[in-house]
Formats: structure tokens, sequence, C-alpha cells
């Protein structure tokens, strides 16, 4: 039986680094990221971030989708997402606005976040996982032969993964993908049948498993 694909989405840039305007008592207040680990939160939908005066320039050379380090958030550009059936992204995805230093959102751009976060795992170079002490997200990366383990949910068609979005086949079809190549790293993932890399993880990185935390006093906490 052939295997379902999975692709893979990441921005072939450095992501949107620039220093975004905020305060610290700004940053403090941010109250839909942990304080620790800086992750959202589960609970969390729409995230709008603020930036810096030479982001809007620079996103305009980050089509279409880019990566904010700071924020550890995706941001995509409209466009390109919206293909997608609207039912399926109101079903999978929540979106932000991107606000420019003048107030104003930047047409255009979204920061976008999902339901579910799952782990690509791995074979070589493997990371022993940690857990934030805090809010309980689990932290892995592994290198070598990249695969999903286990089947993530069948009622869900688009997911964080590893720092970008995964798209089922059928839902992959949507994008416009012939002039992006240049510009996004595509990776096709299936899932195994079992976890190559050896360890138990939970199933999902979002929502945190807090059960699983719990029943694994043994790794460490950060």
């Amino acid at each position: 039986m052939k295997k379902e694909l999975f692709y893979l989405l990441g921005c072939k840039g450095d992501g949107c680094e620039s220093s975004f305007s905020y305060t610290g008592k700004e940053i403090a207040s941010l109250s839909w990221r942990c304080r620790n680990c800086r992750f959202p939160l589960d609970d969390t939908k729409q995230i709008d971030i603020k930036i810096e005066e030479e982001a809007p320039k620079y996103l305009a050379k980050q089509r279409p989708l880019t990566f904010s380090a700071f924020f550890l958030q995706q941001l995509v550009w409209e466009p390109f997402i919206r293909a997608i059936p609207a039912s399926i992204l109101d079903r999978d995805m929540y979106f932000g606005d991107v606000i420019g230093p003048d107030g104003k959102r930047i047409e255009d751009w979204l920061t976008c976040r999902c339901r579910y976060e799952l782990f690509r795992r791995g074979t070589k170079d493997v990371m022993l996982p940690t857990i934030c002490k805090d809010c309980g997200y689990v932290r892995y990366w592994a290198g070598g032969k990249w695969h999903l383990y286990p089947t993530p949910p069948e009622d869900v068609d688009i997911f964080l993964c590893s720092g970008g979005l995964l798209f089922r086949e059928s839902i992959y079809q949507y994008l416009d993908m012939e002039q992006w190549r240049k510009k996004v790293y595509v990776t096709k993932l299936t899932v195994a049948n079992k976890p190559l890399d050896g360890l138990d993880l939970p199933p999902f990185q979002i929502p945190r498993d807090l059960k699983w935390v719990a029943e694994h006093p043994e790794i460490e906490r950060l």
C-alpha cells in the first residue's frame, strides 16, 4: 500500500531577523507566549506582531514564507496561503496581522499558527528531548532520514512542523509551487511504522501533552 505523502515547507532565507519594535516591558507583557521558552501557549490563536522600519521592504523579498526567530513565528504571504480553500484554513490555522512602524497592517502578510505542531523525527545526530520547566513544551531535533510518527490526526490537513508548514499531499496541490521553488525548501515526509530515533515522544509538540510530561520526570527540564 502506498504511503501518504506530506510536504514540509520552510523558507530558504535567514528569516525575519530584524530588531522588533518592542520595549522590554512590552515583551514581558506578551501573554500569548511562555516567558521561559518563548513558544506560544496552547490556547493562543491570533498573534499580531509589530516590526521595525526596515522590515516591510525586507518582507517583500521573502515571499511567500519566512520566519521570525524573535517571536518563533511563521509569517506567510497571504495570496500564497489563500489558494487553499477557506474551509480548510479556518479549521486548521489561525492568522494574525503584521504591523509596520506606522501602526498600520502590512498588506498581504500574516502571522500563522496551527492547531497541531508535529515532530519531524530523524535517525542521526538525535538531540535528546528537553522539557520547558514552565509550560511543558518538548524540544527535539534530529537529522538523517526525516519522517513522521505517529500518524497525524485524520481530520487535520495543515500542521506546524520543525519551524515550517506541513501539508498533506491533497492540500499541497492547491499551492502554486512552480514560481516559488527557489524561495522555499520542500521536503517530502511519510509516516514510519515505528519511531526510527528509538525515542518515546508525545504525539504532538502542540498541544502540549502534560500527562506525558508528568510521566517522564527523567527528562531534563530547562
